[in-house]
């Protein structure tokens, strides 16, 4: 059974995944959640209730050379913790939220943690560094979740696991009430609420 859980996400933000991962957190029965995120941000993960949170700092300035410096400090800060945390007191399974937290996954398979992945996107046309993401992603997993039949269907058929991972399916909620089809006024819909599903960006 699992018992203690290392959730980790790089950016702790107000997007999709974040959202994604204080919800699943929160709908685990797991005794002791320790998430590992970068702290100093604030976002959806700032105040999921957890047993522990490691700060790992990041930052994105966009594509530059400070957010590839901001990746390497993040990656080798958190090798470390990782592997210090699971010395003192071991980690049942690291659940990795989206395909970049490859650092982890390697320690995590080298010191024989289950390794999960929940996979929010794919890239029609990916670069060296999600090349190599995806490659760890494929070695490394014990499960894999996806966030929609779409995207399932298409790592299935380019980026296959090549150690008999699991998969399934798992649907973001939707933080807004339904509303029934009769409770919209249509010929005056433009005048109504709207609502957009998206992820917040700064641009």
């Amino acid at each position: 059974s699992i018992m203690r859980t290392l959730y980790v996400q790089i950016n702790n933000d107000y997007s999709g995944s974040a959202y994604a991962l204080k919800s699943i957190i929160e709908s685990h029965n797991i005794p002791e959640k320790v998430l590992m995120t970068s702290c100093s941000s604030l976002g959806f993960l700032t105040e999921t209730k957890v047993s522990e949170f490691i700060d790992i700092p990041y930052k994105y300035n966009g594509k530059s050379l400070s957010t590839l410096y901001s990746l390497f400090i993040t990656w080798s800060e958190g090798i470390r913790t990782f592997i210090r945390q699971h010395k003192q007191n071991p980690f049942d399974m690291v659940y990795l939220n989206t395909i970049g937290p490859w650092h982890i996954a390697v320690f995590a398979k080298i010191l024989g943690v289950k390794v999960v992945y929940h996979v929010h996107e794919f890239y029609a046309e990916p670069n060296l560094l999600i090349k190599f993401y995806l490659f760890v992603m494929r070695f490394t997993a014990n499960r894999l979740i996806y966030v929609s039949e779409f995207c399932k269907k298409q790592y299935d058929s380019l980026y296959a696991s090549r150690n008999g991972a699991e998969e399934g399916i798992q649907f973001t909620p939707i933080r807004y009430k339904t509303r029934e089809e009769g409770e919209l006024n249509l010929s005056q819909k433009i005048k109504g609420p709207l609502i957009m599903i998206c992820s917040p960006r700064k641009y």
